[in-house]
């Protein structure tokens, strides 16, 4: 057992002990890094199997963005249930619901052009769909454009694509050849290192008419919680008009309101000609993911893609109700209030443990603390779990905030003044009471 394993366990209850001890005995290794065990969640609070509570920061990392039990959701995949059916392979047979979901999106995603919609079960398999129709429809074209800090997933497919860390790439083999470019985030000096290096780039070792498409997040999750400047994405795009690139936009976590807006793309004002998007999209109750694409794109033959459980019908029940509840009116509100609470104390966070915070930054109610280093970091993340507040990682030192999108001013206000105590905690000097208001 590694080192860090031994950790949790110290830190997890008895029954918690448990349970992580089968873990690293008996599950593949993965990304457990929380003495954590949750068994029932409500509202913005899960449960531990030891009984105790946690206000949660995460929301299961960017998937229940209304929430731990949503009625409504629930609701729509119960009725499902009834039927009594729950998969019936929606690729090979068409199905009220799945179509229903299809129309839906189609209408929804920016771009006032005929869309279709690949359905399937995770946002992996999204970008790995994307590629293949990029792919089919162009096989001239095999070279892709990514970006340093990338995260789109851990399949074979996405693998070249990847550049968040180096873990992640380690000793797999390259399906096709990606091409990085620094991502190009607000106050760098993207003209030159992103902008100015594509074209330098196509000017002298990649050509642009061998480039299939480009594929970025709008906000790098993984990556650090780091939002792309809205003028260097205008100025990628039309580099890519330009030379007939496509563009494919990675909506996976920012995606379902949590920038502030239904997606990202609209705060930035693109109409990209492919969309993935996954996590939140069944709310946390039923694994989906979908791409969105250009209906010209389409593939020409039936049997070139498909999927068993993607699109299914408990799955698509839950995602239909998430966009409905989603464009109700006052639910943008209600996230333009969280937004601007959650930025406020993280602001004077930053006032107030300026020696060893670094910056805040984010868009809507996706944010990161990035401090000085990431030892810091685990250990802010374990005060704050000693403190009921469960918070996750991203990037090499980054505190990801991401509470459920129904989070109260009051459980907003109560996880802030955690973060506060465990900072304070782990990095004197100690600030005067009352710092944060």
């Amino acid at each position: 057992m590694k080192e860090h394993e031994k950790r949790l366990i110290e830190l997890a209850g008895p029954k918690a002990k448990l349970i992580l001890r089968d873990a690293f005995e008996y599950s593949a290794r993965t990304t457990i890094c929380s003495p954590f065990v949750p068994v029932k969640g409500r509202g913005v609070k899960v449960q531990s199997i030891d009984g105790e509570w946690y206000l949660d920061f995460t929301s299961g990392v960017g998937v229940s963005n209304l929430g731990y039990r949503p009625e409504r959701i629930y609701d729509a995949v119960l009725n499902q249930m009834t039927t009594g059916l729950t998969q019936f392979l929606y690729h090979d047979w068409a199905s009220h619901r799945p179509a229903e979901l299809c129309r839906r999106l189609a209408e929804i995603t920016p771009g006032d052009f005929p869309k279709k919609v690949f359905l399937c079960s995770s946002g992996a398999e999204a970008n790995e769909a994307a590629l293949k129709l990029c792919f089919a429809k162009r096989p001239e074209r095999k070279r892709v454009i990514a970006f340093e800090g990338a995260f789109h997933g851990r399949t074979l497919g996405v693998i070249p694509l990847m550049a968040s860390k180096e873990i992640h790439v380690r000793n797999y083999p390259l399906a096709y050849k990606a091409h990085h470019f620094p991502f190009p985030a607000q106050g760098s000096d993207w003209k030159n290192n992103c902008v100015g290096a594509m074209k330098r780039q196509f000017k002298k070792l990649l050509p642009p008419e061998e480039v299939n498409v480009m594929i970025m997040e709008l906000v790098q999750g993984e990556g650090g919680i780091i939002p792309a400047d809205p003028k260097a994405v205008k100025a990628l795009i039309e580099i890519c008009r330009e030379h007939n690139i496509l563009v494919a936009i990675d909506e996976i976590q920012t995606g379902m309101y949590r920038t502030g807006k239904m997606f990202a793309s609209e705060h930035y004002g693109i109409e990209p000609d492919i969309m993935t998007l996954a996590k939140a999209l069944g709310s946390g109750v039923a694994p989906i993911g979908a791409m969105v694409f250009r209906a010209d794109l389409n593939w020409d033959e039936n049997g070139r893609h498909s999927t068993t459980n993607g699109g299914n019908l408990l799955a698509a029940a839950a995602a239909r109700e998430t966009i409905e509840i989603m464009l109700e009116d006052g639910f943008g509100d209600d996230v333009k209030r969280v937004s601007k609470e959650i930025s406020a104390y993280l602001y004077q966070l930053k006032i107030a443990f300026g020696w060893t915070i670094v910056s805040v930054r984010g868009l809507g109610a996706m944010w990161g603390i990035e401090f000085t280093d990431g030892a810091t970091r685990n250990k802010v993340a374990e005060e704050c779990y000693k403190r009921k507040l469960i918070v996750i990682g991203a990037g090499e030192s980054v505190l990801r905030i991401m509470p459920p999108l129904t989070i109260t001013a009051d459980e907003i206000a109560e996880g802030m003044n955690i973060i506060t105590d465990a900072i304070k905690t782990v990095a004197p000097p100690t600030v005067p009471d009352g710092v944060i208001v």
